[in-house]
């Protein structure tokens, strides 16, 4: 449930507990109290983070990312985007200091598209 001008509104599937939220452009994203990843979006550039391009009715859980592994222990999560350049990005960070990012831009090669976490190595000048 959400909040809104003093009214409830229910919006599928949100996790009982969320511990923080970010709001893009495109889509918004929550981590819930147990450090998982929700994402809500209508998904046409893969911003839910399921390796698809899917409608899905409210958050839906970020469950693993490209290695196979469950994706968990999330402690800060960002949604951004362009119009303009017609790209959305999900970023997190785990609580090991790893940085996750799934993007899609529609103007790249389908090659080029990360539609579930995957893992970049930042360095920080």
């Amino acid at each position: 449930m959400f909040f809104i001008n003093g009214s409830t509104l229910p919006i599928a599937n949100t996790p009982p507990c969320v511990a923080s939220v970010s709001g893009g452009a495109h889509g918004s994203a929550l981590i819930d109290c147990s450090g998982n990843v929700w994402c809500q979006a209508d998904n046409s550039a893969g911003e839910l983070g399921q390796g698809d391009l899917a409608a899905h009715a409210g958050f839906v859980k970020v469950s693993t990312d490209t290695l196979g592994n469950v994706f968990t222990n999330v402690i800060q999560v960002v949604c951004a985007g362009t119009a303009y350049g017609n790209n959305w990005s999900t970023s997190a960070v785990k609580s090991d200091g790893t940085v996750w990012v799934w993007v899609a831009m529609k103007e790249m090669d389908p090659g080029d598209v990360l539609p579930v976490p995957g893992r970049f190595k930042c360095i920080f000048l």
